[in-house]
């Protein structure tokens, strides 16, 4: 994780050199709404990925990896390394905060597996995309105003 992290900020802060933040957030607010679409697509395909034989964590690490890319907590974790004069005191916070957030997320996700059958999991994980999406991009408009 901490490898992902040092990944995260040194490209984050290389895509941030050249985007200015409107636009990343605005490809943030698109990927989230993509997300949704791509999560509510079908149950035809959620069984199929069932079936996959890819690991379940190379899948969940790519995911969180690609997601984390331009996040606000990469370039709050940048401005605090460059902020401070032990970067590794700031990587280790940052690594353990990401862990309990995960943590925290992954402990719901087997909750919510138990209690609700798999479709209305479906359309919850997909409206929680829906709903950032369009709140992401509703934060851009309204700061351009």
């Amino acid at each position: 994780m901490a490898f992902v992290n040092r990944l995260d900020d040194a490209l984050g802060s290389f895509v941030g050199s050249f985007l200015n933040p409107s636009v990343m957030q605005a490809l943030a607010g698109l990927a989230f709404l993509a997300f949704g679409w791509w999560t509510l697509r079908g149950e035809a395909e959620e069984e199929e990925a069932h079936d996959s034989t890819r690991s379940p964590f190379w899948t969940v690490a790519l995911t969180f990896f690609v997601g984390e890319m331009g996040d606000k907590t990469q370039f709050a974790a940048m401005t605090m390394a460059a902020a401070y004069p032990r970067w590794q005191l700031v990587l280790l916070g940052a690594v353990l905060a990401m862990l309990l957030a995960d943590l925290m997320g992954v402990i719901c996700g087997a909750v919510l597996h138990q209690k609700l059958p798999a479709h209305k999991l479906q359309l919850l994980s997909g409206g929680i995309f829906l709903f950032f999406g369009f709140v992401t991009l509703a934060q851009l408009v309204w700061a351009t105003f």
